[in-house]
């Protein structure tokens, strides 16, 4: 997904996943956590899978 839409889909559950303990949000990029477009709340784990570039695949 797009860097620009995760805010916006983000947005889209927020309320959902404010109200309930348990739930863990997935990043593959930390852009937008880092920048605050994304600010998830407290009761929610937050945890970042980036892919890996390997150059020799280049």
């Amino acid at each position: 997904m797009s860097l620009f839409l995760q805010p916006e889909i983000y947005k889209s559950v927020e309320k959902i996943i404010e109200k309930k303990d348990g739930f863990v949000l997935d990043f593959a990029s930390g852009y937008n956590v880092a920048f605050g477009f994304v600010k998830p709340p407290k009761n929610v784990d937050t945890i970042m899978v980036a892919p890996s570039n390997q150059n020799y695949i280049l």
